[in-house]
């Protein structure tokens, strides 16, 4: 969906939109996709990213996604809990994709 505060083709100058609960689509026949309510993943301070209810072994790379689609961060999962501490990441809202050989996790999360 998207929202517009103008005739319907131009913004107004000084709207402001605000998204939340993004959904990534995607096509590709390389990755099964799942349905999971077990797994989850949480902001532990600013500095690791926890994969709860999950098995880490079925993840191998992370990416930590800006609201703009730019990659804020990416590098390898070796256990449930992921160092980001080089990411300096401002307030916001991101999305962490976590892939694997046949798994794919995303999921939004909120820094303050």
């Amino acid at each position: 969906m998207i929202l517009n505060s103008g005739n319907g083709f131009f913004p107004v100058t000084g709207s402001i939109a605000f998204f939340d609960d993004l959904t990534m689509i995607y096509n590709s026949t390389s990755v099964k996709t799942e349905v999971t309510t077990t797994e989850s993943l949480y902001l532990q301070g600013n500095h690791h990213i926890m994969i709860q209810g999950g098995k880490p072994e079925d993840y191998t790379f992370a990416r930590i996604l800006d609201i703009t689609g730019r990659t804020a961060w990416s590098g390898p999962v070796t256990s449930d809990r992921i160092d980001i501490s080089g990411a300096d990441l401002k307030n916001g809202i991101y999305i962490v994709s976590l892939t694997g050989n046949s798994r794919m996790l995303t999921q939004k999360i909120i820094v303050h």
